[in-house]
């Protein structure tokens, strides 16, 4: 074998053994950068999984800009009326809770986001939307969020973080955000339950008291949970005494049987007379 040829071949092998050491090192660096992504979203989790409704909100934009070293992070809530809206839920600013607030989505990434599975802008957001004055007065240059869906696939709500620098590894925050949405969602989901129903309750004892009869609801088992002031007024009964008081209670004897077969129709059939 010549000289020559012999280095030709020792140059081939030297760059087969470079090639080889950068597929490595490239393995090994997606393998810490798993890691290292791990453990970050573990950390989150367990910093937010005993926490529910305001508090789990809160809890999460503040682990959120603590962990991923970011400016703000921010939940909000899209408002349907007639100009569409974003309530916040919950704002984390340097770490710090600060006090929601309320925008009209024209001209806004979140615009964007709310139409797309990830959205994200690396820097120049606010180049890229000058009429958004809150960018400005936040010195936000970059934006990430994933959009938060109810049940039904309908859009509520974002899950944003933005920086006041250009964000690094933005690909790898569309994964580590979508873990989140759907916790996310669900809390809003329930938020929004709870509000309906508390908003049916006062539209009920509203009712109630506008009639001027003796009027009252029972539980399953037939005790008093809600009535008007018309009850304790015929009662003589205080809200303490009337509370879970059996409704048998105020019928004689002789009438109960009765009266127990039409409550239990009332509770089967949604209607009784006596």
């Amino acid at each position: 074998m010549s000289g020559t040829g012999h280095l030709s071949e020792l140059d081939l092998l030297r760059g087969q053994v470079a090639d080889l050491s950068r597929e490595l090192a490239e393995r090994d660096r997606v393998a810490q950068d798993l890691r290292e992504h791990s453990d970050l979203l573990r950390a989150i989790v367990e910093g937010t999984a005993a926490e529910t409704g305001e508090e789990f909100f809160s809890a999460l934009v503040t682990h959120l800009t603590a962990r991923l070293k970011v400016q703000y992070a921010i939940i909000g809530e899209v408002q349907e009326d007639r100009i569409k809206k974003i309530h916040t839920l919950a704002v984390s600013a340097g770490g710090a809770l600060v006090d929601n607030f309320e925008y009209e989505l024209t001209h806004t990434p979140c615009s964007t986001a709310l139409t797309q599975t990830f959205a994200c802008f690396d820097r120049d957001l606010q180049a890229t939307f000058p009429l958004f004055q809150r960018l400005a007065d936040l010195g936000a240059e970059s934006y990430c969020a994933v959009p938060l869906l109810a049940k039904n696939g309908a859009v509520i709500g974002l899950l944003v973080v933005m920086d006041t620098k250009p964000l690094e590894h933005s690909d790898s925050l569309q994964s580590l955000l979508g873990v989140f949405a759907p916790r996310i969602a669900a809390e809003v989901e329930r938020r929004r339950a709870e509000q309906e129903r508390a908003q049916a309750l006062a539209d009920l004892h509203n009712v109630m008291e506008s009639i001027p009869d003796v009027m009252f609801t029972l539980d399953a088992q037939g005790n008093m949970v809600r009535w008007n002031r018309r009850v304790e007024e015929v009662t003589g009964y205080s809200p303490e005494e009337l509370l879970n008081k059996p409704a048998l209670a105020f019928v004689p004897p002789e009438e109960q049987t009765s009266t127990a077969t039409a409550i239990q129709r009332a509770f089967t059939e949604g209607y009784a007379e006596l």
